[in-house]
């Protein structure tokens, strides 16, 4: 998600409800898989305030290193402290490190912000050692966008095709504006093949967020920076910004109004669900790991 608004990347999204979208055993079920035991210098892009690093670092040896990068100072600098991690600020297109740096390279929702992320991919394969693993955990937004909810479980399906229209064409526009993709999880095995990665593979995370009431405080976090958006007319809800990233991707101009006014009125539905107790959901959070190793000589 690409907040409309000038505060640090991901300012209102980088909450600790992030911890609930990865299972410890399910990780560490991954990490046998791929054995991230036998890595020892890892290096974590758009790192935030360390969620996901934290959540690798002890995957790995037990005396690996992690070196935790975000092109904002203000994470770089917040972020909790730990023995075995170093700060670094700089661009995942453009890394400052030598080539051949690290055995794994890993990020949680980065690649998805990146205006090109052919370019960052290329970047990981640059510094990764021989053998080295590449590790991206991305959401998989359209079908997220399209899970049905206490509010839109009784749309009729012209409503409920309307919605995914919306967020399609705002999604194109992200991408040819060179703002993100929220998609980048479909076509992130396919780049990786393109910049001469092998051993490619992916999975899916194995536990969503279901959301019933009475919510739990974990629940609530789930939310997230919604609410916010909702009510302030931030990210989609504000329309020039919506209209901005609809018209780059070829939505035709005569539907916008209607798709815009629906998209506002489900989020006031949502919060009036949520203030009443009675909303319900499967819990949005689609996450697919990409995994693949730069080929030995």
């Amino acid at each position: 998600m690409l907040l409309d608004d000038e505060e640090p990347h991901s300012a209102r999204v980088l909450g600790d409800w992030r911890d609930e979208w990865w299972a410890g055993d399910y990780l560490r079920l991954i990490a046998a898989r791929l054995e991230l035991g036998s890595h020892h210098r890892a290096l974590d892009l758009g790192t935030g305030l360390g969620h996901w690093a934290r959540t690798v670092l002890p995957l790995l040896a037990e005396d690996a290193t992690m070196v935790c990068i975000d092109r904002e100072p203000t994470w770089t600098e917040s972020a909790a402290p730990h023995e075995r991690m170093e700060r670094a600020t700089g661009d995942v297109t453009a890394l400052p490190f030598a080539d051949e740096s690290f055995d794994l390279v890993t990020g949680q929702t980065i690649l998805m912000h990146v205006p090109d992320a052919r370019v960052a991919v290329r970047e990981a394969l640059r510094v990764l050692r021989p053998g080295g693993l590449a590790l991206f955990a991305e959401p998989s937004n359209l079908a997220n966008c399209l899970l049905r909810d206490s509010v839109s479980a009784g749309y009729a399906p012209a409503r409920l095709a309307r919605m995914a229209q919306l967020f399609t064409h705002v999604a194109e526009g992200r991408r040819r504006l060179g703002e993100g993709d929220e998609c980048v999880a479909d076509v992130l095995p396919a780049y990786l093949l393109e910049a001469g990665f092998g051993g490619i593979g992916a999975s899916q995370n194995e536990r969503l967020a279901p959301t019933l009431p009475p919510y739990t405080e974990a629940m609530r976090q789930a939310f997230g920076p919604m609410p916010e958006l909702v009510r302030e007319r931030r990210w989609l809800y504000d329309r020039a910004y919506a209209l901005r990233l609809y018209g780059a991707g070829d939505g035709p101009a005569e539907a916008f109004d209607r798709l815009h006014e629906e998209l506002v009125e489900h989020g006031e539905a949502w919060i009036a669900a949520v203030a009443a107790g009675t909303y319900w959901s499967l819990g949005g959070h689609n996450h697919v790991l990409v995994h693949a190793r730069r080929q030995r000589s």
